[in-house]
C-alpha cells in the first residue's frame, strides 16, 4: 500500500468529461468535452513524417475552419476527401477508420506503405466556472493524457485566429507505462461569468508497427484506436507539489540487502520551483541510510525522479522504508512523507526467481532491470545472458518475457529495460541502459554480504551472448554489429533489419517534392541505425537467427535478408537461420527449444573467443557509438553521416594490409602496439602515434545523439517563469522523461552565464532562445562552428548565409562549452511558430531524420521534409536550401576518405 502526503495538496476536478455532461466538485472549475469529433482524412506519410508535416495538416489553424470542404488524397476515390465524424465513449476511447478507402487495392501495389496515414480530429472543450468566481486567484490548468495519438493543440473558440499559432504537445503515442498526463495552460483565460469554449485538435496517425496489419483480424480497413482524459486542475494560494508512485525505482531486496545501490523518487512540482535538498529517515535506523545524490530542482508541472543512495551496514528486514525529503522554494521549506513498499527476495541456489536490481545509468538516473541467477555453482565463472525484450514489453512489471527464455544453469539472465517499453529501439541511451545493466551486476556481485561463491559473480568487461525477440530482436543485430568484441555469440528472432525497412517510406508525402540531394543528406541520419551496413563486422560471431515463417509483424524476409547479407561478406560466416513454418510473430517455443538450448549451452559453457578471419571489414557510422573488432577501432570518420570502413587482410602473422575508407583515425589492437593511425591535417598522409584522448569532439552526425548524455540534460531558456521558451522546455523535458526515463533540469540563460568550466554538470546541453539571446551570442561568439549572430540584426548566420524569414528556425549541434564528452543543442528561432516546428522535429523517436543541423521553415507545414531549408553537418557540409536551388558542396559530400 502507497501512503504518500504532501503538506500542500494538490485539488483536482472530476476526471473526465464526454457527452456533454459536466464533472466537476460543487463550487469549482467544471469541464466537458464533446463526444461528436470532426474528423478529416486519411492523407498518406510515412511512419514517422507527422514529426515534419503540421499535426493538424491539411489545416491551417490560424484561418477558419470550411467544414463544407475537400482535400485532395490520393487514398479516396475521386482524389478528394471529405469532413466526416467520429464520437467517442464516455471514457474518451476513439476508433478511427475510413471504410470507403479502397485500402485492398491500395495495399495490392503499395504493400504495408499504403495502410500509413494522416487524420485530423477536432471538437469542443467547454469549461464552466465557479459558482463563486470570487474564489478565483489563478487560471485554471489543465491535465490531457492523450493515448496513441501523436500531438494536440488547444485553440479558444469566438476570437480572431488570424495571428494565432498553436502550441502543439506531445501525446503519449506508444501507450508507454506508468506516463503521468501533460499539465498545461490555458491559451486564454476563461469567463468567470459564463462558459468558456476552446476547440481541441488531435494529430491521429496510424502507424503500422502500432496498430498492426488489420489482416491479422480478418479485415482490410485499418482501425486507429486512440484515446483522451481530461481533468482541470485548480491551484490554491499555497505552493503544491505530489509524489507520483509510479515512477518510483525501488530495488528488491536480497538477505536484507538493497540489490543495488539507487532508488529513485517522483515529485511532480505544480506552481513553483521547488529543490529536493535533503532525505532523513523517520526512524532512524543504524542498518540503512538515505542520501540524496544531489540536489534536485523541479520546474513548475515538471516531474523528476529525486536520486536516492541507499547504505547499508547491516540487513534490513522491515516491509516499509519511511523517510520524509525536505523540499525549497525560495524562502519557504516543505517536507514530503513517503512510505515505500519493500520486496524481500530469498533465493536459493537451484531457483531461477527474478529480482530487480537498480543503478545510477551514467552515474545519475535512477534506473532498474530484470536478474535471474544461475542454478548450479561450479568452479569457473560463465558468461551472462542479456535478453532484450520487444516493443510494448514491460520487463519490471511483466514476467512472461524472462520466463520465455532458454534455462541456463551456469550463467546470470540479464533482462535489460531500455529505459521504457519501446525506449529507443535498443539504440543510443537503450543501447547504454543494457551495457550499464551489465556493469551495476557486476559491481554488486562483487559485495560479500549476498554470499555468493566464486562462480556466481561476473567478470570486468565480460563478453555475453545476445539475444532478443522482434525489437529485442532487431536490437540484438544493433549491438552485436556495433560491439562484436563483446559479443560471444547472438540469437536474434523475429528482428527486423532497419525502420527504412519495416515499413517503407514510399508513400512519404514529402517524396514528391523533395530535391534528392536534401533528401540524401537527411537521410544520413539514420545512416548510423542501419543493421545490414554494420552487418559486416559479424563474419565471425557465432549467430542463430530465428523467424516465424508466417510472422504477420515482422516478415520473415527480414531475417532470410540479414542472413543473405552476412553470408554475402563471407560464405562461410557462423550463422545458422531456423524458420518455423507457420509460425506467427510470437510463439511460445520461438526461444524455448532444443536447438536454441544447445546453441546457448555451447556459447556460455565454452565461451569460446571467435578466431579472425583472415581478411575481415569493419563498419562503422558513428563512432563514438561503437566499438572494436578484433582489437581494431575507428576512432573519427572523415565525413559524418558516411559510414567508414577498415578492410583488414593478414598476409602473414607480421603483415597485415589495411585499407581505410572515410576514416581520419583509427586503432590498431594492444597486442600490435598500441598504436593510433590519423590522417595529418596538412598533409593528408597517415602518421603513427600513441593513442590520446582526443582534443575535440567531432559532430556526431545527427540532433538524435544528444539523448545520448552522459549525465541528466541541461536545458537552458532565454525566459525562465514564462513564455513560449518555457513552455518547449517543458513539452521537451516530458517526452525525455515518457518515452526514455531521461532526466532533465531547465534553467534561465542568466544562471547558465554564471557557470563555469567545473560547474558544469556532465550531462548534455539544449538551449532554446532567439538568436539575439546573450547566452547564445557568447557560446556563438567563440566560433567553434559556422554558426554565428550578428548582434545589429539579431539574425543568425551560416557561414555567409543569413537567416532572418518569419517561421524559421535553426537546430544544430555544438560542442559542450567546456567538455569534450558531452554535446550541445541550439535551438534558436525567429518567432514562435519557427520555435514550433523546431520543438516538433526533436528526434525523440528513431525514424526521424535529423542531421546535426536542420533549418526549417513555414513550407514544412505542408511539404514535410520536402520543406526543410537547410541540413548538413555542422563544420564537414551544409545543404541549404534557396528558392528552387540547392546548393551544397558536393564535393565534400561524396569524396572518399584516406
Amino acid at each position: 500500500m502507497w501512503v504518500t502526503v504532501a503538506i500542500h495538496g494538490l485539488l483536482l476536478a472530476s476526471v473526465m468529461a464526454s457527452e456533454q455532461v459536466p464533472f466537476g466538485r460543487q463550487g469549482l472549475w467544471k469541464v466537458e468535452l464533446d463526444s461528436v469529433w470532426d474528423l478529416l482524412g486519411p492523407f498518406p506519410i510515412h511512419a514517422r513524417e507527422h514529426h515534419l508535416l503540421s499535426p493538424a495538416f491539411p489545416l491551417n489553424l490560424s484561418h477558419p475552419i470550411d467544414y463544407n470542404r475537400s482535400w485532395p488524397s490520393s487514398y479516396a476515390d475521386g482524389g478528394l476527401v471529405r469532413w466526416s465524424q467520429v464520437t467517442s465513449s464516455r471514457h474518451g476511447d476513439i476508433e478511427i477508420s475510413f471504410p470507403h478507402v479502397r485500402w485492398k487495392a491500395l495495399r495490392s501495389t503499395e504493400g504495408w506503405a499504403a495502410l500509413q496515414h494522416h487524420a485530423v480530429i477536432r471538437t469542443t472543450l467547454t469549461l464552466h466556472p465557479p459558482s463563486n468566481p470570487g474564489s478565483v486567484d489563478r487560471t485554471p490548468r489543465i491535465h490531457v493524457h492523450l493515448k496513441q495519438g501523436s500531438f494536440f493543440a488547444l485553440r479558444p473558440q469566438g476570437v480572431d485566429h488570424s495571428s494565432f499559432i498553436p502550441v502543439w504537445y506531445p501525446g503519449n503515442i506508444y501507450d508507454l507505462e506508468r506516463a503521468l498526463p501533460l499539465l498545461i495552460d490555458l491559451p486564454v483565460f476563461p469567463s468567470l461569468t459564463e462558459p468558456t469554449k476552446y476547440e481541441i485538435f488531435v494529430s491521429a496517425d496510424y502507424e503500422l508497427r502500432l496498430f498492426g496489419d488489420p489482416l491479422v483480424h480478418q479485415k482490410d480497413i485499418p482501425v486507429q484506436k486512440l484515446s483522451i482524459q481530461i481533468d482541470i486542475q485548480e491551484v490554491q494560494q499555497f505552493l503544491s507539489f505530489v509524489h507520483q508512485p509510479s515512477q518510483d525505482i525501488v530495488p528488491d531486496f536480497w538477505g536484507g540487502y538493497a540489490f543495488g545501490y539507487a532508488m529513485g523518487i517522483g515529485i511532480q512540482s505544480i506552481t513553483k520551483w521547488w529543490t529536493a535538498t535533503d532525505i532523513k529517515l523517520k526512524i532512524d535506523n543504524p542498518s540503512i541510510r538515505l542520501r540524496l545524490l544531489y540536489q534536485v530542482r523541479i520546474a513548475p508541472s515538471q516531474m523528476r525522479v529525486v536520486p536516492i543512495v541507499i547504505e547499508q551496514t547491516s540487513p534490513f528486514r522491515g516491509e516499509l522504508l519511511e523517510f520524509e525529503i525536505s523540499l525549497r522554494a525560495g524562502e519557504e521549506y516543505e517536507i514530503l512523507f513517503a512510505s515505500i513498499p519493500i520486496k524481500h527476495q530469498s533465493l536459493q541456489i537451484g531457483e531461477r526467481q527474478a529480482i530487480k536490481c537498480s543503478f545510477f545509468l551514467a552515474g545519475s538516473s535512477p534506473s532498474a532491470f530484470m536478474a535471474k541467477p544461475p542454478t548450479t555453482i561450479t568452479s569457473t565463472q560463465h558468461p551472462p545472458i542479456i535478453a532484450l525484450h520487444g516493443a510494448g514489453v514491460d520487463v519490471l512489471s511483466q514476467s512472461f518475457w524472462s520466463e520465455s527464455l532458454p534455462n541456463n544453469k551456469f550463467s546470470w539472465l540479464i533482462v535489460a529495460s531500455g529505459r521504457t517499453s519501446w525506449g529507443l529501439d535498443w539504440h543510443g541511451p537503450s543501447a547504454r541502459d543494457v551495457w550499464e545493466s551489465l556493469d551495476a551486476l557486476t559491481t554488486l556481485l562483487e559485495k560479500a554480504v549476498y554470499g555468493f561463491s566464486g562462480s556466481w559473480g561476473l567478470a570486468r568487461n565480460t563478453r555475453v551472448l545476445m539475444m532478443g525477440h522482434s525489437n529485442g530482436g532487431q536490437g540484438t543485430w544493433y549491438l552485436s554489429s556495433r560491439f562484436p568484441d563483446r559479443i560471444l555469440g547472438a540469437i536474434p528472432a523475429a528482428a527486423y533489419i532497419k525502420s527504412q525497412a519495416y515499413v517503407p517510406l514510399t508513400m512519404a508525402r514529402s517524396g514528391h517534392f523533395i530535391d534528392p540531394v536534401l533528401r540524401s543528406i537527411l537521410e544520413s541520419a539514420l545512416t548510423s541505425d542501419d543493421n545490414d551496413l554494420h552487418i559486416s563486422n559479424l563474419v565471425d560471431t557465432p549467430i542463430l537467427a530465428i523467424h516465424g515463417g508466417d510472422d504477420e509483424n515482422v516478415p520473415v524476409w527480414h531475417s532470410r535478408e540479414a542472413f543473405a547479407t552476412l553470408k554475402s561478406w563471407s560464405p562461410s560466416a557462423n550463422i545458422s537461420f531456423r524458420e518455423d513454418p507457420g509460425q506467427g510473430h510470437w510463439y511460445p517455443n520461438v526461444l524455448n527449444n532444443s536447438e536454441v538450448q544447445d546453441f546457448v549451452d555451447d556459447v556460455t559453457y565454452s565461451s569460446r573467443i571467435s578466431i579472425p578471419s583472415q581478411s575481415f571489414t569493419l563498419t562503422v557510422t558513428a563512432p563514438q557509438d561503437c566499438g572494436s573488432l578484433h582489437g581494431w577501432r575507428i576512432n573519427q570518420v572523415t565525413i559524418p553521416g558516411r559510414f567508414g570502413r577498415l578492410q583488414v587482410t593478414w598476409v602473414d602473422d607480421s603483415k597485415v594490409i589495411v585499407e581505410p575508407s572515410n576514416i581520419l583515425s583509427f586503432t590498431v589492437p594492444q597486442s600490435h602496439g598500441p598504436f593510433e593511425f590519423s590522417v595529418e591535417s596538412v598533409s593528408g598522409k597517415w602518421e603513427m602515434r600513441k593513442p590520446q584522448p582526443s582534443m575535440t569532439s567531432q559532430p556526431p552526425g545527427r540532433i538524435q545523439s544528444i539523448l545520448s548524455s552522459p549525465g541528466p540534460i541541461t536545458i537552458i531558456t532565454s525566459r525562465k517563469s514564462s513564455g513560449n521558451d518555457h513552455s518547449a522546455a517543458l513539452r521537451l523535458a516530458y517526452v525525455l522523461q515518457l518515452y526514455h526515463r531521461l532526466d532533465s533540469e531547465i534553467i534561465a540563460e542568466d544562471e547558465a552565464h554564471t557557470r563555469t568550466a567545473g560547474t558544469w554538470p556532465t550531462g548534455n546541453i539544449i538551449f532554446i532562445g532567439p538568436p539575439r539571446s546573450p547566452f547564445a551570442t557568447d557560446i556563438l561568439g567563440q566560433r567553434r562552428t559556422s554558426a554565428r549572430t550578428i548582434n545589429h540584426d539579431s539574425t543568425i548566420h551560416f557561414g555567409t548565409r543569413k537567416f532572418q524569414k518569419p517561421g524559421q528556425a535553426l537546430m544544430f549541434s555544438h560542442p559542450h562549452p567546456t567538455q569534450n564528452n558531452s554535446l550541445m543543442l541550439f535551438i534558436l528561432y525567429n518567432d514562435d511558430s519557427g520555435l514550433e516546428r523546431a520543438v516538433r522535429v526533436f528526434p525523440f523517436r528513431t525514424g526521424v531524420a535529423v542531421p546535426d543541423c536542420v533549418i526549417v521553415g513555414a513550407m514544412m507545414d505542408t511539404l514535410g521534409a520536402a520543406g526543410i531549408e537547410g541540413a548538413g553537418c555542422v563544420g564537414q557540409r551544409l545543404a541549404v536550401k534557396r528558392g528552387h536551388d540547392l546548393v551544397s558542396p558536393l564535393t565534400r559530400f561524396s569524396k572518399r576518405g584516406p
